[in-house]
């Protein structure tokens, strides 16, 4: 079966976008009040007023969440050393480039995108995250019933996979899909993710699909401004790959790849 049929990440857009379509005017002023804010968006506009209207509110509220959690970290604010970072780190982990040639290079990232994929970087030089992951996909494996996924927020100032169970009919044919509920779409978070590990040797699916988890996320930029995405997929038994994908309404419209490498784990330690 091929990749865009099998692998498919459902988003549940419309009803989050009745909830979350309008920003009032007070919550305009304020968000054009925040510094921060608007260069996050608008690093080189003057104007910004004509596009912040394009931004949804939960956009600006999970990119606030954002900055809330790394305010203690003044160098993450700095794009030329996060580059740099983010540069160095891809050459430390074998990768694996597969349906797509849609992919990032560091220098086209947005601070927004450099962060996130410095704060993963981080999280996954920590052995013990990395045996956190082999529990989701191990957890993930386990059931016949639907792919897992879920949003990344902070927990304890560390990154945490806080899982949403599917909103599909638990039956053996929604295997190899993903629907998240409302509650992750309103839950404050740096990204999106979820799982490609119906069984353990998925190499040929590493990556999003081009015409499920891809479209989702355009769709996404177009509605909400901004897409920030993980998936991870499940490499051998003991062994995954995880990649980051998305992009901006105003600087890059149409998403793309960032493959952030594979990673082994201690599948005798998952409990």
């Amino acid at each position: 079966m091929g990749k865009t049929l099998k692998k498919i990440l459902i988003p549940t857009l419309a009803m989050a976008s009745l909830v979350l379509m309008n920003i009032n005017d007070k919550k305009e002023e304020a968000i054009l009040a925040n510094k921060e804010i608007v260069e996050h968006y608008f690093p080189s506009s003057t104007k910004p007023d004509s596009k912040i209207g394009q931004i949804r509110l939960q956009t600006i509220q999970n990119d606030t969440y954002l900055l809330e959690n790394i305010q203690d970290k003044p160098y993450l604010m700095e794009e030329e050393y996060l580059r740099e970072k983010n540069s160095e780190f891809i050459k430390q982990s074998n990768h694996i480039y597969i349906g797509t040639d849609n992919l990032y290079d560091v220098s086209e990232l947005s601070l927004a995108q450099l962060q996130r994929i410095y704060l993963l970087y981080e999280y996954l030089n920590d052995p013990s995250s990395i045996q956190k992951i082999g529990k989701l996909i191990e957890d993930d494996i386990a059931d016949p019933y639907a792919e897992h996924g879920g949003i990344i927020d902070f927990e304890k100032n560390k990154l945490y996979f806080k899982t949403f169970e599917s909103t599909l009919k638990k039956d053996t044919s929604e295997n190899g899909k993903y629907n998240p509920p409302f509650e992750s779409f309103i839950t404050p978070n740096i990204a999106f993710f979820h799982l490609h590990a119906v069984e353990y040797n998925e190499e040929k699916y590493a990556g999003p699909s081009l015409l499920a988890d891809i479209l989702a996320s355009a769709d996404f930029i177009n509605k909400y401004g901004e897409s920030h995405e993980v998936v991870i997929t499940s490499i051998e038994k003991g062994k995954f790959n995880i990649d980051y994908y998305g992009g901006n309404k105003f600087s890059n419209p149409f998403p793309k790849v960032f493959d952030l490498g594979t990673f082994s784990y201690d599948i005798t330690k998952i409990k």
